[in-house]
């Protein structure tokens, strides 16, 4: 499992380096790139489009997501018996957007798109997209407990392919909103993916929750 893990740990965390770098010392190319990619996406707009974004960007702003981490935490531990496990997914997200996402954002300082192309209002920095960050490691987190502690590892490939295109539709409606660069989104996913990766990798060795592969290997 570290084997798979850390190559790809650190080419998340290269990139998004790399990111921050071209935003910090090369912001005029960065964008100029970042607003052809947006005034791209603008030419869609419809007011069908805008409803169905606005909404699902809503899933995964403050309020929605800690009622879904919240009862995503009762499943759990109703599931496992464990309560290392379910302190263990409150934690991550708390680190991973909290403290990493917001931490970034108040270093960086980038500001959000123009205020006349915004279809919602946002208050905070732009980079990283803090919605990218929590879809990937809420979705990551969530596929890993489903196909480890539930009785869905059978299904592992449709939970995965959901999960990857709820990910692509949040993404994208920050940058539909007018609210999100690409480089945000980009970002924004790898922070959910390095925060995501650790807390997978860490979990084996906090917790003594059967996993459905325990499980299997004593039959």
């Amino acid at each position: 499992m570290k084997a798979q893990i850390k190559p790809q740990l650190i080419l998340f965390t290269s990139i998004l380096i790399l990111l921050a770098l071209l935003v910090v010392f090369f912001s005029e190319t960065v964008y100029l790139f970042d607003k052809t990619v947006l005034a791209t996406i603008y030419q869609f707009r419809t007011p069908q489009l805008t409803a169905i974004f606005s909404f699902l960007t809503q899933i995964f702003s403050a309020i929605p997501l800690i009622g879904l981490i919240i009862i995503m935490s009762l499943f759990t531990l109703f599931q496992t018996k464990q309560w290392t496990v379910t302190l263990w997914f409150l934690i991550t997200h708390f680190i991973g957007l909290i403290i990493f996402n917001s931490g970034l954002k108040l270093l960086m300082q980038r500001p959000r798109p123009a205020m006349e192309f915004r279809l919602v209002q946002e208050t905070t920095y732009s980079f990283p997209s803090g919605h990218s960050a929590s879809v990937v490691l809420f979705t990551m987190l969530c596929t890993y407990l489903l196909i480890t502690y539930f009785p869905f590892h059978k299904y592992r490939s449709f939970i995965s392919g959901c999960a990857l295109i709820i990910i692509l539709l949040i993404g994208f409606s920050r940058m539909y909103l007018g609210v999100h660069y690409l480089t945000d989104v980009i970002a924004g996913y790898c922070v959910g993916l390095i925060t995501a990766m650790i807390a997978i990798n860490l979990l084996p060795h906090i917790t003594h929750a059967r996993s459905n592969h325990n499980i299997q290997d004593t039959h």
